[in-house]
């Protein structure tokens, strides 16, 4: 197994991996109301919308490694990792 090989493996898991991100953040964003991000103090439903949707065109079609796709992989995350937690805070009954 030559090195080219295993590099080509790496960027198929990763894009693989971004694509299930992306999928799991664009549902979210769909299913979720728009007050939810105004009370979480987060940008609107349609800022992440368009985001998530360019996130999704962009690495797709120019690729995870470039400057596109570099900003695309980071809104993903953010939205993954601060903006989803946040709202699920908002949007959880309160337990009694």
């Amino acid at each position: 197994m030559n090195l080219l090989n295993i590099g080509s493996s790496i960027t198929g898991i990763l894009s693989l991996l971004l694509l299930v991100g992306n999928i799991i953040a664009l549902v979210h964003v769909i299913k979720t109301r728009p007050d939810a991000f105004v009370a979480a103090n987060k940008q609107s439903k349609k800022f992440w919308l368009w985001l998530i949707i360019g996130s999704l065109v962009v690495t797709q079609i120019f690729g995870l490694f470039s400057m596109l796709g570099i900003v695309g992989i980071i809104a993903v995350i953010v939205y993954l990792v601060d903006v989803k937690p946040a709202i699920n805070e908002i949007l959880r009954r309160p337990r009694y």
